[in-house]
């Protein structure tokens, strides 16, 4: 049996070790270090006991045969710090991309706390409502009785809109029901502002666009219609009144509540 089959065996018995095992990469790296120093140690020494067996061999040429060894190990310790260099480099961007998805997911997790905690500010600022001794929605509903019929008295024309605008308004602030509806409309723009202007995908702003959607009733809908459709100011800034429009326009209930108002209370536009 041959020296070098004696050396590939000997790879391949630790290799099948180093299978057999579950070890991790720093693990295998130092088997295969010590299997190479063992293999180097026989080899030197089967090399030396060859030179004592020949009488014709001189200490140089001993010397000599040791180049292809060294030449090996400076390669096996170069390429050893290379790929300890790569694995490093390969553990610091997976620690980093861990570090960014935490990161995401913590700023989610604040903006949902905010988020749902200030739809509860505008349910409560809801059921705080309270016109002609209807509280909640059916305030919103009351008040819609008592300005449509007043509405539909115009036409649709631009100086009738206008004629719109003035009632509209009239009723709003002549009824106190602006100072009572205003915290409700502050709240509403205030959720919208916060989702629109936070650091959230525009996929994961429309979802929570969507969401907002669903705690509106119909009633609510319809109202936020007229609201943003021949509301002034009154009690809430530029910014706001804004914000309510945008949140119409950008989630498609304002050409809902268009379609349901020609079609139920029968108003021309």
């Amino acid at each position: 049996m041959s020296i070098r089959f004696k050396y590939f065996r000997m790879l391949v018995i630790m290799k099948r070790l180093i299978k057999s095992f579950q070890i991790d990469k720093t693990e295998t790296i130092v088997l295969t270090f010590l299997t190479v120093t063992v293999i180097w140690m026989i080899w030197s020494l089967n090399i030396y006991r060859a030179f004592l067996k020949d009488e014709g061999g001189t200490s140089g040429t001993l010397g000599d045969s040791y180049g292809v060894v060294t030449s090996f190990f400076s390669a096996l310790g170069f390429a050893g710090l290379l790929y300890t260099i790569l694995l490093q480099r390969k553990e610091l961007a997976e620690t980093r991309k861990e570090f960014q998805k935490q990161n995401v997911n913590l700023k989610r997790q604040r903006f949902e706390t905010s988020f749902f905690s200030m739809i509860e500010i505008h349910l409560n600022n809801l059921c705080a409502l309270d016109y002609k001794g209807k509280n909640g929605t059916r305030a919103i509903e009351q008040f819609i009785a008592i300005v449509v019929p007043r509405i539909k008295a115009y036409g649709p024309g631009e100086a009738d809109h206008e004629s719109r605008v003035n009632v509209y308004n009239d009723v709003l602030v002549n009824q106190f029901f602006a100072q009572m509806i205003s915290p409700y409309l502050r709240s509403l723009a205030a959720v919208y502002e916060i989702t629109t202007t936070s650091s959230l995908t525009k996929k994961a702003v429309k979802r929570y666009v969507r969401i907002l959607e669903a705690y509106l009733s119909t009633i609510e809908i319809e109202f936020l219609f007229y609201h943003v459709s021949f509301g002034d100011r009154n009690e809430l800034t530029e910014k706001e009144l804004y914000l309510l429009e945008d949140f119409m326009s950008a989630s498609r209930l304002y050409n809902e509540a268009f379609d349901y108002v020609r079609s139920k209370r029968d108003i021309e536009f």
